[in-house]
């Protein structure tokens, strides 16, 4: 959905809020798929393009994921990326899509219960079985539909009670694409950039919680690299563009970031991703 998708807002309102936020044709679009059954929202995430809602129907029936783009926008690479995934890739290594409205300015998902990689690693202790994990479930995505996923950082990861899936699948833009890059170098260096680029969310969470999602970025780049003979020179050269995307964006707190906290975190990791990538060469 979103390069910088922020954590969930806990709410508990009438879907009916929601909907009258929304266009009349979209809204009714809405209501129909779900059979004008009432629900609740309990989550809210905020999006650089789109919104999220957790959507709660009657006690017993599954929850659903509401995706509505914000104005201007649209879902139309998500919702085709979503319909692929569904038709090529093993079950659960994405979120079923269940439909899609109004030129694809909205769709629902099925929602997949887990925990963050934060989360869960703040709560146990297998970390190198957690990367294996999330290598794996990148692997099976690229191998049944040839691409990159687009947007894999850890806000799009969700670890289940016997895997992990991956949310909101896209299409790679300008942040780590380049003509016949490997699709594994693309994900793994937004990946590294990622937690990089969120190092002061981590520390403020918590300092071992830090430490342990830094780990993790290198333990998941150096087994993505290993499993799929990916160069880790190339993977770190893709996440210096999306650094340097960043020092260079239109917003100061994003340069201040990327110079005070997301550079210093980068060579960090760069350094422990080469030295693993040597102990594990043949």
């Amino acid at each position: 959905m979103s390069k910088a998708m922020a954590r969930p807002r806990h709410v508990d309102i009438p879907g009916e809020t929601i909907l009258l936020e929304l266009p009349e044709s979209l809204a009714g679009a809405i209501r129909d798929a779900l059979g004008g059954r009432p629900f609740r929202v309990l989550r809210h995430w905020f999006g650089n393009t789109a919104d999220a809602y957790l959507l709660a129907l009657e006690p017993g029936t599954p929850r659903l994921v509401l995706k509505v783009a914000r104005t201007g926008h649209s879902l139309r690479d998500d919702i085709e990326a979503l319909r692929r995934a569904a038709t090529l890739a093993p079950a659960g290594v994405v979120p079923a899509i269940v439909g899609a409205f109004a030129s694809d300015a909205a769709c629902l998902v099925e929602y997949i219960p887990g925990l963050s990689p934060a989360v869960y690693l703040r709560r146990r202790s297998a970390r190198a079985g957690l990367a294996a994990d999330i290598v794996a479930a990148l692997q099976a995505y690229h191998t049944a539909l040839g691409c990159a996923f687009g947007d894999f950082h850890p806000e799009n990861v969700t670890v289940r009670r016997n895997g992990v899936s991956l949310l909101d699948p896209g299409f790679p833009d300008q942040h780590g694409r380049a003509e016949r890059e490997p699709p594994m170098v693309t994900d793994l260096g937004l990946w590294v950039h990622a937690i990089a680029s969120n190092v002061v969310t981590y520390v403020v969470r918590g300092p071992c919680g830090a430490l342990r999602m830094l780990s993790l970025a290198v333990d998941v780049a150096a087994c993505g690299c290993r499993e799929a003979g990916a160069d880790p020179a190339q993977v770190l050269e893709v996440a210096d563009r999306h650094m340097n995307d960043l020092r260079e964006s239109q917003w100061p707190r994003d340069r201040v970031t990327a110079l005070v906290a997301g550079r210093p975190a980068l060579w960090w990791l760069k350094r422990r991703i080469r030295r693993a990538a040597v102990s594990t060469s043949p």
